[in-house]
């Protein structure tokens, strides 16, 4: 089973970084571009509690499948 791609968004040159790369697919995303734009700290924290999330769902669904 392949690992996912996170993203990560460690601080705000990364994240304006990513945002022009095809790394970061949801930055093309007109919700999350205008996100980073308007309101960029408050998009740098949501980014970085969203990876959290993701990776700890992750977990959990990895353990549930090894049951």
């Amino acid at each position: 089973m392949a690992t996912p791609t996170l993203l990560h968004f460690g601080n705000a040159q990364a994240s304006l970084a990513l945002r022009s790369t095809s790394a970061a697919p949801i930055m093309g995303e007109v919700r999350y571009n205008s996100l980073m734009k308007t309101f960029p700290q408050e998009a740098e924290e949501l980014f970085v509690a969203t990876e959290r999330n993701a990776k700890l769902r992750y977990e959990g669904y990895k353990k549930l499948s090894e049951m």
